[in-house]
C-alpha cells in the first residue's frame, strides 16, 4: 500500500482522539464506540483530503489496550488496599466472636470452676484407691482433717 504511513498516522492520531474521551479505567469497557469513532475520524479525514474514493476504511479493531503504567500501579494498590481490608474485616470477625465465646464461658465460671474442682477430687480419690498416691498435698485454707479426739 502505497500510503501506509500516513494511514498509520491518520490511525494513530484518530485512536488517541477516541482514548481521550473516556476515562483511563473505563478505555477498556468502551472499545466498540472507540472502533467506531476511529473509523468515522479516519474516514472523515481521508474524505477532507479527496481519498475517500480512492481508500475505503470499513472497519477499525481494536486488539488490545496497555493503560498507562502508573495507573497500572494505581490499580494494584488499589486492588491491594481491597484485600487486605477483607483481611482485617476477618481478623475483627474472629476477634468478636472469640470475645463471644470468653464471655460465655465467663458467665459460667462458677459452674466451670466447681465442675473442674470435682473432677480433680475424684481424679485423686481413683489415684489413692489404686495405690498410685504417695502423697497428698493439702491446701493452706484446710481448717481441720478428719476428726480428733
Amino acid at each position: 500500500m502505497l500510503m501506509q504511513s500516513y494511514i498509520e498516522t491518520l490511525t494513530n492520531n484518530a485512536a488517541q482522539q477516541a482514548v481521550r474521551q473516556h476515562k483511563a479505567l473505563e478505555v477498556t469497557d468502551k472499545r466498540t464506540n472507540m472502533e467506531s469513532s476511529i473509523l468515522k475520524e479516519i474516514n472523515d479525514k481521508l474524505t477532507a483530503e479527496k481519498l475517500g474514493e480512492s481508500i475505503k476504511i470499513t472497519a477499525v479493531q481494536i486488539k488490545s489496550v496497555v493503560p498507562n503504567n502508573e495507573i497500572l500501579q494505581s490499580a494494584t494498590k488499589y486492588v491491594a488496599a481491597q484485600n487486605e481490608l477483607r483481611v482485617k474485616e476477618t481478623e475483627v470477625e474472629i476477634a468478636k466472636k472469640e470475645s463471644e465465646r470468653m464471655q460465655a464461658l465467663s458467665q459460667n465460671s462458677k459452674q466451670s470452676i466447681d465442675y473442674m474442682n470435682a473432677q480433680a477430687a475424684l481424679n485423686i480419690s481413683e489415684g489413692v484407691k489404686n495405690g498410685k498416691v504417695n502423697t497428698i498435698i493439702i491446701p493452706s485454707n484446710v481448717t481441720a482433717i478428719g476428726s480428733f479426739k
